[in-house]
């Protein structure tokens, strides 16, 4: 979902203001947060993954 959000935050949106990219987006800082969501995402994965490594029942 957060790497949803982050792809997001990339479309050319008409009404938005203009992004560090050069194009008009939801927000002005547009790569900078969608970095951020990936970011996250991969550590929630990461430690999920993790976990259910730990706690496999066989």
């Amino acid at each position: 979902m957060l790497v949803a959000l982050g792809i997001i935050m990339l479309i050319p949106y008409k009404t938005g203001k203009t992004c560090m990219l050069g194009y008009k987006t939801m927000l002005s800082l547009t790569p900078i947060p969608s970095i951020i969501l990936w970011i996250i995402a991969i550590v929630i994965y990461s430690i999920a993954k993790k976990r259910a490594k730990t706690y496999k029942l066989t």
